[in-house]
C-alpha cells in the first residue's frame, strides 16, 4: 500500500508567473513528443535547471514533482479556457440567426447552419452557411 501522499502548500499567483517564466525558455524541449533517450536526458536536465532557477528565485522550496505537476495543471486549465471560449463563439454565432428579422431588406441571415468544425494550425475553423439575398454562400469562420 502506498503511504498517504503529503499535501503541500497551495500555489498562488505569484508562484505560477514565476513558474510560466522560468518555463518559457524551455518549453521547446519540455514539450518536445519524442521519447528516444537522448530526447528524454535533454528534457531532464531541462527540468532540473527550471527547478534550480525556480527555487533560487522563490521564497518557498518546492519539489521537481511538484514544478511537473503544477505545470500540467495549468497546461490543462488553458486548454480548457481556449475549448470554452471557442464553445461560446460558435453558439454566440449560431444564436445570432433567431434574432435575425425576416422582413429585414438586405435580406442577411448572419449564419443559417454551422456545416462542420475543424482544427486550425491557428484556431478552430467553423464550416459556416450564409443565406445573403436568398443565395447560400459556404464561409469559413476562424476563432481563434
Amino acid at each position: 500500500m502506498n503511504p498517504k501522499r503529503i499535501r503541500s502548500i497551495n500555489w498562488d499567483e505569484e508562484e505560477k508567473r514565476l513558474l510560466r517564466s522560468v518555463l518559457r525558455d524551455y518549453t521547446k524541449i519540455i514539450e518536445n513528443k519524442s521519447l528516444n533517450t537522448n530526447t528524454n536526458k535533454i528534457k531532464t536536465k531541462a527540468w532540473e535547471e527550471v527547478h534550480k532557477k525556480f527555487n533560487e528565485l522563490n521564497c518557498r522550496q518546492r519539489e521537481l514533482g511538484q514544478l511537473k505537476v503544477q505545470w500540467k495543471s495549468m497546461n490543462v486549465n488553458a486548454r480548457k479556457h481556449t475549448v470554452h471560449i471557442k464553445l461560446k463563439l460558435i453558439k454566440w454565432a449560431v444564436g445570432a440567426a433567431e434574432d435575425h428579422n425576416p422582413y429585414d431588406s438586405d435580406g442577411l441571415v448572419p449564419i443559417s447552419s454551422i456545416d462542420e468544425v475543424l482544427p486550425s494550425g491557428s484556431g478552430t475553423c467553423a464550416i459556416i452557411s450564409l443565406q445573403i439575398q436568398n443565395q447560400l454562400h459556404i464561409a469559413r469562420l476562424i476563432i481563434y
